[in-house]
């Protein structure tokens, strides 16, 4: 009994396999069993087929992949030698200006030269004669020599320039400012009270190597100097 069922079984297992598989119908009433296991391999054939062309495009839309993945890649490679690139341009820039600034500010400096000399050298004088103030008290640049009087501009610029001269009384003390043999200031003073000072300045604009000293303007100039009064000659770089 066994034996005998066993074909049908084998049949409807095939059967189902086949409705599984490619749901393969028999239309006609009597299917035989090669025509049935003919129809199966048909099926099995062509799902290969369909199953390796998957695999065709499978393996296509991988590669198209790769492909694009690779392109991203380089583009992103590309992209971060050019942020690199413009790192070191904007650092070599930001350098460069740094150092431009550096030397604006060094330039906007004004250095500092500024001298002061106090007391004659010779209390009376003569027209034309140079006032020469014998004690250095500060001379920053090293422009004014207490051997001659005159005050040798060491850097070009705008400087302020400051006399304070003291007479006796009843005489007079005239004065010129001179840069390079030009008057640039003058005045004159006189008491009959007793011994006084008068004070002066000059801004200048001079060129390096300039000279400025002070002299005086009349023949009978007396000047006078005591432990309450001195005169002076100053000078002080304002701009450079």
């Amino acid at each position: 009994m066994a034996a005998r069922r066993s074909p049908v079984l084998c049949l409807i297992f095939v059967c189902v396999i086949v409705t599984y598989l490619g749901k393969v119908r028999c239309n006609e009433p009597h299917c035989s069993k090669f025509d049935f296991e003919e129809k199966v391999l048909e099926k099995l054939v062509l799902m290969e087929f369909k199953a390796e062309e998957q695999e065709k495009t499978i393996r296509k839309e991988l590669g198209d992949m790769k492909s694009e993945l690779k392109s991203y890649r380089d583009d992103w490679q590309k992209l971060k030698q050019e942020n690199d690139d413009l790192k070191t341009i904007l650092k070599s820039v930001v350098r460069s200006r740094l150092d431009e600034i550096a030397s604006y500010k060094d330039s906007l400096v004004t250095p500092t030269v500024m001298f002061k000399a106090r007391k004659m050298k010779d209390l009376s004088l003569d027209k034309g004669q140079t006032m020469i103030f014998k004690d250095v008290m500060f001379n920053n640049g090293s422009g004014y020599d207490n051997t001659t009087g005159v005050f040798t501009c060491p850097i070009e610029g705008v400087y302020l320039f400051t006399i304070h001269l003291c007479s006796k009384s009843e005489r007079y003390i005239t004065y010129d400012v001179m840069v390079d043999g030009t008057i640039h200031t003058k005045g004159a003073n006189k008491d009959n009270t007793g011994n006084v000072c008068t004070s002066a300045d000059a801004i200048v604009e001079v060129h390096e190597a300039s000279r400025v000293w002070v002299q005086s303007n009349y023949d009978e100039d007396e000047l006078y100097d005591d432990v309450y009064r001195w005169s002076s000659f100053s000078g002080v770089l304002m701009h450079s």
